[in-house]
């Protein structure tokens, strides 16, 4: 996979207002809607995952002081594999096993939690 830092990478104002929309409604799904209005979504890296990019299971670190949750934004591409599989508790969920090349989709969870990318498979798979 190919990353690139923060540094590298400028959204546009509304692009990042839409993440950060995105940060705002996913306070929901992670039964956490008080902190709808307090919360915000700082970028930490752009990833290019070629056919057969994935990443090993594992647990995020803080990035930054307070960060207690991961937010995935998956770009539109036209690509195969991919599924982002989250697991806790005994429990396992995939995200972005469906693609689209015209809509972004997104995934947030815990950052205690482990998680990995399955293989691309086909095509190039986006994300911040």
């Amino acid at each position: 996979a190919r990353q690139f830092d923060k540094t590298q990478v400028k959204l546009s104002p509304a692009f990042e207002a839409q993440v950060q929309a995105i940060a705002k409604e996913s306070m929901k799904d992670l039964g956490l809607s008080h902190l709808q209005n307090s919360v915000s979504a700082n970028l930490y890296k752009l990833v290019l995952y070629p056919p057969g990019g994935f990443f090993k299971k594992h647990k995020d670190t803080e990035k930054e002081p307070g960060m207690f949750a991961t937010l995935a934004v998956r770009l539109p591409s036209s690509h195969e594999g991919g599924t982002l599989r989250v697991t806790h508790g005994g429990e396992t969920k995939d995200f972005f096993n469906t693609h689209s090349a015209t809509r972004c989709s997104s995934a947030i969870f815990f950052a205690d939690v482990d998680h990995e990318l399955l293989p691309t498979t086909c095509g190039y798979r986006i994300a911040l």
